[in-house]
């Protein structure tokens, strides 16, 4: 939810966030000095259960609060869980650096980090203001009824607020956001899919849904909504460029006399938040879309009692360099956010329809070549036909493309669900091979599944894969009750 502080709220907001930044520096030296010491050890010859073990949570928290009234006296002037969740962020970190999963963790700057924080246990929400810690009574923007909702269940004992993480985004807006905890009342495993409805994403239709007989469930149409604001960004980049040229100008060269830091100008930081607002106002209207579209989807598939087959696709690998001729490609996928349109899908799926209502399809599967009458497979479908005709002369099937692709997907989540997920589905004799469950994807291409005719599937339409979240979905906190992610109203 989007906050209006008043200047001095503004102040103790910015403040508590310079705490957070400060606890988390403090704990990032810790770590480092152990690692280091570990390091002198090992390069000493020490065996490995005399060296120093890893710092965990537990351990920078003694020390925190041993050190703390000598290295931040002023701590007692913010909520004692802004330091505790730093803490705890700098422990996750350095565990995922032993683990392999990301570098060691670094130090924050005040002009190169996001102001944010989190609380816990001091937050209180009210009609129009958000409490936060003795007295901060913060003003929200824009109201609206789930946050009445929350406020009634919070009331009833039906559920509590876990914590709170306010952050300033590069426009100088606060936001906060919520993590909630609710009773869980709905029992989803009582009902199982019949059938299932097809979902092709891309860049020219963003969604288009559609059954295994090609009745059309969803159409929506691709909006990229930076480049309507192509000419004003382009502009107000100009004007932070001209800045930045005017300042080095006349400052002198940044890196002499020992790296002296300057501040950038009060017009060039005005600049810049003219530009951030561009961004933002493309983001919001992006989001938006991706929010609207993905709840009618799942209500659509939800009132038809039918699962949603989506493909899996390798986002990342489908904006990888290729030249010129690819660049314009590239940012519209990239503009199109098709992985976080297949991160709501799951977590909205799961919550309001319960497990098993979403089919990932095998990414090998050629769904946009394939005859959804027939099963003909095309050996090449480029990007420009838009319109799908049969090959094979006794069918001569015509249809658009991605509802075509769309019937096909529905078709193979319709066999998986008959094969009650023991074998990979087709509605087509010779689609996926029987012997790859569509939870073993190839990884490579020369294990890529071919059709009944002996010929291999070239070019298909996707390859590989990621997690759309980029982290793993998130575990419920206790038995009978229900994780409920970020409040967030809509941009508008």
């Amino acid at each position: 939810m989007r906050l209006d502080p008043n200047n001095a709220q503004r102040g103790f907001l910015a403040g508590a966030a310079g705490a957070s930044r400060f606890c988390w520096n403090w704990a990032v030296a810790q770590l480092r000095e152990n690692q280091q010491t570990w390091a002198r050890q090992r390069d000493a010859g020490v065996l490995m259960g005399d060296r120093v073990r890893p710092l965990s949570f537990r351990d920078l928290q003694v020390r925190w609060q041993t050190e703390r009234d000598e290295v931040a006296p002023w701590q007692r002037a913010y909520p004692s869980k802004v330091y505790l969740y730093a803490l705890m962020r700098a422990a996750r970190a350095h565990r995922d650096w032993m683990k392999g999963a990301r570098g060691f963790p670094r130090f924050k700057a005040k002009h190169r980090s996001r102001a944010a924080f989190t609380v816990s246990d001091v937050v209180r929400l009210e009609e129009r203001h958000l409490v936060v810690g003795k007295g901060q009574r913060i003003r929200i923007t824009a109201p609206d009824g789930r946050q009445k909702a929350w406020r009634r269940r919070i009331r009833r004992g039906k559920g509590r607020i876990v914590s709170a993480t306010l952050s300033q985004d590069s426009t100088g807006t606060w936001w906060a956001s919520l993590t909630l905890e609710r009773s869980c009342t709905h029992h989803h495993g009582q009902l199982k899919p019949e059938g299932a409805v097809g979902v092709d994403v891309g860049v020219k239709s963003l969604v288009v849904a559609a059954t295994a007989s090609g009745e059309s469930v969803l159409q929506v149409d691709g909006v990229r909504h930076l480049k309507q604001l192509e000419r004003k960004v382009r502009r107000a980049q100009r004007a932070v460029s001209r800045k930045d040229l005017h300042w080095s100008q006349t400052q002198g060269t940044y890196h002499t006399d020992g790296k002296v830091r300057r501040s950038p100008s009060a017009k060039r930081d005005a600049a810049r938040r003219r530009l951030a607002r561009l961004h933002r106002k493309a983001r919001d209207a992006r989001v938006t879309l991706l929010h609207q579209t993905t709840a009618q989807l799942v209500q659509e598939a939800g009132s038809r009692g039918m699962a949603i087959a989506v493909e899996d696709l390798n986002v990342k690998g489908l904006g990888r360099r290729g030249g010129t001729h690819k660049k314009g490609i590239n940012r519209a996928l990239q503009e199109a956010s098709l992985g976080e349109l297949r991160r709501q899908l799951e977590y909205k799926t799961t919550q309001r329809l319960g497990e098993g209502w979403l089919v990932a399809v095998d990414r090998w599967y050629p769904s946009s070549k394939t005859c959804a009458r027939c099963g003909e497979v095309r050996a090449k479908l480029s990007l420009t036909e838009r319109t799908f005709r049969c090959e094979n002369q006794s069918c001569g099937h015509t249809a658009d493309r991605d509802l075509n692709a769309a019937a096909n997907l529905a078709a193979w989540g319709e066999q998986y669900l008959q094969d009650a997920g023991t074998q990979a589905g087709d509605r087509h004799p010779g689609g996926p091979s029987e012997e790859t469950s569509p939870l073993e994807v190839p990884s490579r291409p020369s294990e890529r599944q071919t059709h009944p005719s002996g010929q291999a599937c070239p070019n298909p339409d996707s390859t590989g894969a990621t997690h759309p979240g980029g982290g793993a979905s998130p575990e419920p906190a206790e038995a009978g009750t229900e994780m409920v992610g970020t409040l967030q109203p809509s941009a508008a």
